[in-house]
């Protein structure tokens, strides 16, 4: 296909999405009219939609780990939905609209990307990366006036706990606040433990919660510092724990509740081996 043919698809193609779009628009007015719309939506508020939010955000990174395209792109729909439920809530207050939070994407994507859109040049990955960090990093310097700790409270509110310590530890090694090496870490786990272990000991419920956060907060920032994402890992330690228990349930022909303790950990040593 040669430049002219992927410049008429491509016209072809904005042409259908906005006709799309459009509809679209319609849709999220009628079923939030305050008159005739749908009882459900018509309630709903920023905090009531955030659960759907992170749901559907899951829904799509299961879709995409099982290559079900179908899925896919019924959730990037339902990711669309909330992002136009958000923008609705807001134009009602006549605050901002959807074309504002489109304005704002568009403004953004030129800004961080000058070697496209300003002065067109070919670089490398790497270059494009230190690029929009650094852009992003002015950006925010210009925009918030909040200490790095307040900003990193507003940041986490709702985000899952695991990519939190990965954003703390992302953000406060570029003042220099990091570890040197990995043993470092290590010790800090083993230190860590010391202190639960003896937390346990006491029977002080307080600080066993408070010792088991800081050992899972030390363990995340190993696998930060070690360039390992922390939620691959422990969904890949999930299922390979749920295979070996699979394992099990099949030598035991689903009498997995009529056998002895010996007897399972003699079978989950097999599994492991298998």
């Amino acid at each position: 296909m040669d430049n002219k043919e992927k410049l008429r698809k491509f016209e072809d193609y904005k042409f259908d999405t906005l006709n799309e779009f459009k509809e679209l628009l319609d849709n999220i007015n009628a079923i939030r009219n305050k008159e005739e719309g749908c009882p459900w939506h018509k309630s709903q508020t920023h905090q009531t939609l955030l659960p759907y939010l992170l749901e559907e955000s899951y829904e799509f990174i299961e879709a995409l780990e099982k290559q079900d395209k179908i899925n896919m792109k019924e959730e990037l729909g339902d990711l669309l939905l909330q992002v136009m439920l958000h923008s609705d809530i807001e134009y009602e207050k006549e605050v901002f609209s959807i074309k504002d939070v489109i304005h704002c994407l568009n403004k953004k994507i030129k800004y961080r990307h000058p070697h496209v859109f300003q002065k067109k040049e070919k670089i490398s990955k790497e270059k494009a990366e230190k690029i929009w960090e650094q852009l992003k990093q002015n950006t925010h310097k210009v925009a918030y006036e909040d200490s790095l700790s307040s900003s990193l409270i507003s940041k986490l509110k709702y985000l899952e706990p695991i990519k939190g310590t990965e954003i703390i530890s992302d953000e406060v090694s570029k003042y220099g606040f990091a570890w040197e090496n990995y043993s470092q870490i290590l010790d800090k786990i083993n230190e860590e433990l010391g202190e639960l272990k003896e937390a346990l000991e006491n029977k002080d419920e307080q600080s066993i919660k408070e010792e088991m956060g800081d050992v899972f907060f030390t363990l995340i920032n190993l696998s930060f510092f070690l360039n390992i994402k922390s939620q691959e890992t422990l969904n890949q330690a999930n299922k390979k724990f749920i295979k070996r228990f699979a394992f099990i349930e099949e030598k035991l022909d689903d009498k997995i509740d009529k056998v002895t303790r010996n007897e399972l950990k003699r079978l989950w040593e097999l599994a492991k081996k298998d």
